[in-house]
């Protein structure tokens, strides 16, 4: 067995990789970038050790090419080896910026899978593969999401419906390829060293409401917010993909409702540690953002942009992008997942937020670390 992975270097995949390197061999396909694939591979050999340091790395490889180009932009030489050689495929690769025009999000999530799906079709010995996907594929919809369900809605961003667009094109392909799909919740961080890797928007808010900028927010305050550690997200992965893959299946990887916070416990929650972890904030006197009706805050937003003060309206235009999710509120039934990893037992936000947003507030919420890497 050998296991393909693409998306290696994003948010999830040096714990990914860790973790099945432990099962097998892995080669990760990489793009060369402006430093070269040789050495985006070394700063992710070294990533992986950071995910899981007992990893055995002398199992990784790497080949160069590009899913958006023909034929995934790779040499005949690695072609033929990956036709020899690979038995699993994990497909990671996505861009998950909110704020793209819909067809750059359609670039980077639903052309990137067609070309992962049609560099499947090249691989004899495929035994299994699988496809991460979010939970907002759900988009506007509200209520109990079931894993099979995938309705057409209308989406808060254009990340949602290119998601939902290529889980479409995977579903179509179930009967022809052993597919799976994962629908993961946000990645909050590293339950291990609060590390966050890649600030998604919920990372983007929470800074916002450090610094003050946020007075309000819209939502009920006793919905849930589904948030995941990246090292249960990434065993999830590892074990759907190789220990208890089923073809043809979907599943919520998520932590479930009892695990996480509300909305309102999210926000009082990172106040208090707000004022614990930074004392220059408590001395500042920030007021707490309130929670408030869809009525009020767009009032708010219009009165913003009639206000025509540039730094305030690039805020709330982005965070247009992810905020009105919170007026969508979710169930997310995770039947198959329990059944097919009874013993997976991920944390309780509580037990690891601390941990989450003292990395961020000592990286300047992942700035520092941006400008150390290569």
């Amino acid at each position: 067995m050998s296991i393909l992975v693409t998306g290696a270097t994003g948010s999830l995949g040096p714990s990914a990789v860790a973790r099945l390197l432990r099962r097998d061999a892995v080669v990760v396909l990489l793009r060369p970038g402006e430093t070269g694939a040789a050495a985006r591979f070394e700063a992710l050999r070294r990533d992986v050790v950071r995910a899981g340091p007992e990893a055995p790395t002398d199992r990784l490889s790497f080949v160069t090419g590009d899913l958006a180009a023909a034929d995934a932009g790779l040499a005949g030489d690695d072609r033929g080896a990956l036709a020899e050689g690979v038995t699993h495929v994990l497909h990671l690769a996505a861009v998950t910026r909110f704020t793209l025009p819909l067809d750059d999000a359609r670039a980077g999530n639903l052309e990137t899978t067609l070309g992962a799906l049609a560099l499947a079709e090249t691989l004899p010995r495929l035994e299994a593969m699988q496809v991460a996907s979010t939970l907002y594929v759900a988009g506007t919809r509200t209520g109990t999401i079931l894993e099979d369900d995938l309705v057409e809605t209308a989406f808060v961003n254009s990340y949602e419906q290119a998601k939902h667009e290529a889980e479409r094109e995977v579903r179509a392909r179930m009967r022809d390829l052993p597919l799976t799909v994962a629908r993961i919740a946000t990645i909050l961080g590293s339950s291990r060293t609060g590390e966050v890797r890649t600030p998604t928007a919920l990372h983007q808010a929470i800074r916002l409401v450090h610094q003050g900028l946020v007075p309000m927010i819209p939502g009920d305050p006793s919905q849930t917010v589904e948030v995941l550690d990246v090292e249960h997200a990434a065993e999830a992965m590892a074990a759907l993909l190789v220990d208890a893959f089923e073809p043809g299946a979907t599943y919520h990887v998520a932590a479930g409702p009892e695990r996480c916070f509300t909305l309102q416990g999210l926000f009082e929650e990172s106040l208090r540690l707000f004022a614990h972890l930074d004392p220059a904030w408590a001395r500042r006197g920030i007021e707490p953002p309130a929670l408030v009706t869809p009525e009020t805050y767009a009032l708010f937003e219009r009165t913003v942009h009639e206000a025509g003060d540039p730094a305030m309206t690039r805020i709330v235009r982005g965070l247009s992008t992810f905020l009105p999710q919170l007026l969508h509120p979710k169930r997310f039934d995770r039947s198959r997942l329990e059944a097919a990893l009874p013993s997976w037992d991920p944390p309780a936000t509580r037990d690891y937020y601390p941990l989450v947003l003292a990395s961020s507030i000592e990286t300047d919420w992942g700035r520092s670390r941006a400008e150390a890497s290569p």
